[in-house]
């Protein structure tokens, strides 16, 4: 499954709802659901860029 959004974007994302861009916007302006965006800061939130890349790599090779 090719993922729509490379970790970078995602990041990206997650850093202007910080900066006070609502919600509301950016699943408009990206074309996400509020479900998604959710997803992205459940799973993303608090860690960095290389951090998150590492865990994606690692997730990516596990079996299953």
């Amino acid at each position: 499954m090719k993922r729509r959004f490379s970790v970078e974007q995602i990041m990206a994302v997650l850093k202007q709802a910080e900066l006070g861009l609502s919600v509301a916007e950016l699943t408009r302006r990206l074309g996400i659901s509020e479900q998604t965006f959710c997803r992205w800061k459940k799973q993303y939130a608090g860690l960095e860029t290389d951090q998150v890349r590492e865990f994606a790599q690692l997730t990516r090779r596990m079996p299953g």
